[in-house]
């Protein structure tokens, strides 16, 4: 059976192998952005990071539209403290919506991840293989960044493993 309304779980991969979108194409894809999300897209200096940036807030117009029906072109869109994006202009009353519809994005490598829900809040996070250190943090230091943000438990599932590998693998599926 279809998900209830408003709940989406979508992934995009933006590798280049993938999907390399050429002038003509980038062009209409900007042109569906407001000017100042546009603007914003552009001011990335790597394509990598311009082509995530565009698919997540892409991604974000097209679940407000599938659902809320508000038009593509007339989705708002704006960001809390925490920069979690929400729909500004979502009707007060949606048939078959749930009162708390939202939604959160995330970008990383070369993927885009969506999640939307209804009645929870959601979030989503992807943590790309080989993007855990960032920078050239050695594991050891990427990890002691972290350590605050998992549970004691957590902390020692992931720094349990063995190799590299398998200790970036542990902290990815926890992260993610």
């Amino acid at each position: 059976p279809p998900p209830p309304k408003g709940v989406f779980r979508w992934t995009v991969v933006t590798d280049e192998k993938v999907w390399d979108p050429k002038d003509q194409e980038w062009a209409l894809l900007l042109s569906m952005l407001p000017e100042d999300e546009s603007t914003k897209v552009m001011r990335f200096k790597f394509r990598a990071d311009q082509k995530r940036a565009l698919v997540s807030r892409l991604l974000q117009r097209r679940a407000a539209f599938e659902a809320t029906g508000v038009a593509f072109d007339r989705v708002n869109i704006a960001r809390t403290k925490g920069q979690k994006p929400y729909m500004t202009n979502r009707p007060k009353s949606v048939e078959g919506l749930g009162a708390n519809w939202n939604y959160n994005v995330s970008h990383e490598g070369n993927y885009v991840a969506l999640a939307a829900e209804p009645v929870l809040l959601c979030g989503i996070d992807v943590a790309a293989p080989g993007q855990v250190r960032g920078g050239n943090d050695s594991l050891d230091e990427a990890l002691e960044v972290m350590r605050g943000q998992f549970t004691k438990k957590e902390f020692a599932f992931v720094k349990g493993h063995k190799t590299e590998r398998t200790m970036e693998d542990a902290f990815r599926k926890l992260w993610s």
